[in-house]
Formats: structure tokens, sequence, C-alpha cells
């Protein structure tokens, strides 16, 4: 995975607003809601918005983001689902680490907004989504314990598996209109749910 300080050093550099766990984000959104139907300008213009594309600050980080969508779309649709949100080191304090977990939630849903997707989705794929809205706005509290670190952890294997299920779902509801749909949801769980108990 693409080490999440370099690439909000790199974002920085180039003028983007942004830290690398919204960055990865817009693109898992993105991807998963386009299922590769949409053009990468789409979401680059959002990111680059007034910034001048011939800086060559500007194209250094263009050519990073690339990598990292191709590196999502890989990490996605892997069939050892070896997907998992960027996000800052565990040597980073529980603060800093659940405020970026919630800008993740938010560029996720701006991608996924930004690519169009399909609203024919399963009824577990919309709560999830209405999950993300919900981590979004949590509070968090300084004050680092055991409790707070396990509750972190939960989340972001929450949300990881809820990727997957949305980007299977996405599939279905894609392919549904013109062949044959993904895997069978059930199946789908099943085997997230194996991966889940080997770690």
């Amino acid at each position: 995975m693409m080490n999440y300080q370099n690439l909000t050093q790199t974002l920085q550099r180039a003028g983007v607003p942004l830290e690398a766990a919204e960055a990865h984000a817009i693109v898992c959104g993105f991807v998963c809601g386009s299922q590769g139907a949409k053009a990468d300008q789409l979401w680059l213009d959002q990111m680059f918005e007034e910034i001048d594309m011939a800086d060559v600050l500007a194209q250094e980080c263009k050519s990073l983001l690339l990598q990292l969508k191709n590196q999502a779309m890989q990490s996605i649709n892997s069939p050892e689902f070896e997907f998992a949100p960027l996000l800052p080191d565990d040597d980073e304090s529980i603060e800093i680490r659940a405020g970026a977990m919630k800008h993740w939630c938010d560029g996720f849903l701006f991608g996924l907004g930004l690519s169009g997707y399909s609203r024919r989705v399963s009824p577990e794929a919309r709560e999830f989504l209405q999950d993300l809205i919900a981590i979004s706005r949590l509070q968090t509290d300084a004050s680092p314990n055991e409790e707070q670190e396990t509750a972190y952890a939960e989340v972001v294997e929450y949300i990881r598996v809820g990727v997957l299920l949305i980007n299977e779902s996405q599939f279905r509801a894609t392919e549904a209109t013109g062949g044959a749909g993904g895997r069978n949801e059930s199946q789908f769980r099943a085997d997230t749910g194996r991966r889940k108990d080997r770690h």
C-alpha cells in the first residue's frame, strides 16, 4: 500500500487541499461507483480545481494519484480481499487516526457520488452508506485508552468490508443491464467472513 505520509506531502506540495486518507477514499468511491465506465479526469478535475496542471509538482502529484487509483482498483477487486482504507500508522495518536478515518468516510461518499453510481444496490449496501455518514460525524475523545483502540480497529474493519460490499453490489447493479451478475452476495459475505477469521 502507498505510504500515507509521502502521499500527504505530495498533495500538499501540489496545493491539493486533501490528506492521503481523503484522497484515497475519493479514488476508492469512484472506482466502486463507476466500475471502470467513467474517465479518471472526473475525479482529477475535482482534486486539482484551480491548480495549474502545467506545474511540475501538480504533474508529480497526478502521476502518484493515478498509481493510487490503480492500486485501489486492484485491491478492491482482489479475490483475496486485500483492500484496506489508507489511514495513518498505528503509532499516530488515536485522535489523528480517528480524524483521518472520518475524512476517509467523507471522501468515499464524495467519490461514489461523483461516479454516478447506481442506486439499485442492496439494502445492506444502503445501510453501510448511512453508517459512513454517521461515522464521519462522530466526536472523538483525545484521551487514548484500550477501549478506543478496540473500537477504532472494529470500525476500520467494518469500513473495509463495507467497501467491498458496495463494490460487489454496484457490480451486480451494473451487470444487471448488460450481462451476468457478480458473485452471489451471501457467498461474498461468507468469503469476507472467512478472510476476517484468518486475521
